[in-house]
């Protein structure tokens, strides 16, 4: 059977990937299907489709793994920070575990070997004592802070990230109320999609954004860098520099 974007289809997640997305089969079809857990049986809508594998929206949970929890943050499923909150934590622990065990195997060929139990912690969070916060504005002219959405630019607003230490929301409410204060102006660097759209920069200039990003410590994914959504990420690694500046050539109009 041939999958089309935007088909219904039922599935029960038999697997997840190595950046937590679930992983399960519609007439043989693999299909990778974010906030999904390994036991669900889900009904997800096809929103990509490659001639191998697809992605796929959670739509609903008709039933649900025994693994599977409610999320403590109410941003897990927007931000692209968290990717497991639905799952227990014996039941990441055990993930973890078996990944590692896999890539000894299939990609380091190691047979003879025992892993043992993973010792987690006693209250898995508020332990991260480090956190990048970009700032912008929201649609009303706001001005707010959190983490970007999953493979995008676009910031979901949170100053209480759960595992981050609880000061962080203190820190964040005094610098937001002396920029509103004192009018600061947010002066982030525009991405390399913005000034390329912008006609300030040639897109060879692609190049220079690349080494940047190399030799710096910065915890964003390339692509998010460079400004580039999803689709955008895909064709250029799919395809070339060519078929990438093409698709932003058109939004320059």
């Amino acid at each position: 059977m041939e999958f089309k974007k935007n088909d219904l289809v039922q599935v029960t997640i038999e697997d997840m990937s190595h950046e937590g997305a679930g992983i399960g089969k519609a007439d043989g079809y693999t299909l990778f299907i974010k906030d999904a857990v390994i036991g669900d049986k889900v009904e997800a809508k096809i929103m990509k489709t490659k001639k191998h594998y697809g992605f796929a929206r959670l739509m609903k949970v008709l039933e649900a793994s025994k693994d599977r929890v409610e999320a403590k943050c109410p941003q897990a499923r927007a931000c692209g920070g968290c990717q497991l909150q639905f799952m227990s934590y014996e039941a990441q622990l055990a993930f973890k575990k078996n990944k590692v065990e896999a890539n000894l195997r299939r990609i380091g060929g190691f047979d003879n070997f025992t892993i043992e139990k993973v010792i987690g912690m006693e209250d898995p969070w508020r332990y991260r004592n480090k956190a990048q916060f970009p700032f912008g504005k929201d649609k009303e002219g706001n001005i707010v802070t959190g983490f970007y959405a999953g493979r995008t630019h676009s910031i979901i607003p949170n100053r209480n990230c759960l595992l981050g230490v609880e000061v962080n929301e203190m820190i964040l409410n005094e610098i937001i109320s002396y920029m509103e204060e004192n009018k600061v102006e947010d002066k982030t660097e525009k991405t390399f999609k913005e000034r390329y759209l912008a006609g300030e920069i040639e897109f060879e200039e692609i190049d220079r954004y690349i080494s940047r990003w190399n030799n710096s410590d910065d915890e964003r994914t390339l692509a998010v860098y460079l400004g580039l959504n999803a689709d955008e990420e895909d064709v250029w690694i799919d395809e070339s520099d060519e078929a990438l500046q093409e698709m932003l050539d058109k939004q320059k109009a």
